[in-house]
Parts: C-alpha cells; structure tokens; sequence
C-alpha cells in the first residue's frame, strides 16, 4: 500500500490490538481533545495532525504551487467538497475531498523519488512488502505513463484474514509530489482518476 495509506492502516491495526487488549493510548494528534478515550485522532475529521480548512485558491497561495488536480466524471473542481493543508514540516501535506468520495493527497516527494527508475524501484518494493497484507493484490501499474502502486479495494487484511474494510487507493509521484487517490471504487475508476492528473 502507498506510504500515506500504509500509516493509517498501521494505525488501525494498532487500534484493533490495544481494543482486543483492552488498554489505549493518548491521542496526540493536535485535535485538542483530551477525553481518554484513546487513538482519538483516528477518528478527527481532519486528514493530518494540524490540517487547516480552505478554499482551493487559499490552500495553492499557501502551498506556493498549481495543485494537480483529476478532471473525472467521479472528481472534478466543481466536485470538491473540502481542501485541507498542513504546513508544519515545511512541505505542504495536501487533501482534497471530493462530493463522490474520491480523496486526492498530496506531500513532497523525497529524492528517493527523483526519477523514473527510481520510482519503478521504490513501488516494486512496496508491492512486495504489501503481499501479504493485501493477499498478493496490491500491484505496479502506469499511470499516464509513470510508474504506481495501485491497492484493490478491501484488498488489506489483518493478521487473522479478516478485511479491514478500507477503500481502494492508486499512488504515484507528478512534479515532484507524492499522489494518492482513494476512495470506494473500482480498480479501473480509480487509475483512470490518477491517470487525469498525470495526463493534465
């Protein structure tokens, strides 16, 4: 599974284990809350630890950069819904929420990313350390002629086969930025969604 759909589904299995355990842990997502219940910030609305709400206009002065955008009949501009930014690492974290229930992310890609080649590499690998947790279904796909990773919906399991229920998700890297475009939907919907941002 991509890097930013890879931590939640980390977290969630923490989740399941310290609920099976009994025992929690104190949230420390910046959401202010502080009720002890435990992996709060799972649950917040908010995509990341110190996201703030914009418009798309606010969030591409913030980010200093033309957002890259899909143009699809499931995520279009007229289609957003919210547009969320987090700048506390220096690098703009980017979500776009779309009415359909498409999510766009975007962060800075690191110079391990800096190429093709080295693109290819990196999603191999990811493919292969996702096999067994997604039952061998995660796979390298192009995506408007660059490399990705592409995660079947409900493909990811827990240790004991159970599935964790999650949405499908495609990830790939476009001018410098890490993309990953999710959602409950198809294989081929979500590939055609990223492959509209790459083909922009």
């Amino acid at each position: 599974m991509g890097r930013m759909a890879s931590a939640a589904v980390g977290l969630l299995i923490a989740m399941s284990a310290c609920t099976a355990s009994g025992t929690s842990s104190s949230s420390s997502s910046g959401d202010g809350g502080g009720n002890g219940e435990g992996f709060q910030g799972i649950f917040s609305s908010k995509p990341f630890a110190d996201a703030v709400q914009m418009s798309l206009s606010q969030a591409q002065t913030v980010a200093g950069f033309a957002i890259p955008r899909p143009d699809d009949p499931l995520a279009s501009d007229s289609q957003i819904a919210k547009v969320w930014i987090d700048t506390r690492s220096g690098q703009p974290q980017i979500e776009i929420d779309y009415s359909s229930g498409v999510a766009v992310q975007l962060e800075t890609a690191g110079q391990h990313l800096a190429t093709t080649d080295l693109q290819t590499s990196f999603f191999q690998g990811q493919v292969a350390q996702e096999a067994a947790q997604t039952n061998g279904q995660a796979q390298l796909v192009s995506v408007g002629g660059q490399p990705g990773l592409q995660v079947p919906e409900d493909s990811a399991v827990y240790a004991n086969g159970q599935s964790q229920g999650n949405g499908g998700d495609v990830e790939f890297v476009f001018k410098s930025e890490v993309i990953d475009v999710s959602g409950r939907f198809s294989n081929a919907d979500l590939l055609r969604i990223a492959t509209s941002i790459a083909g922009e």
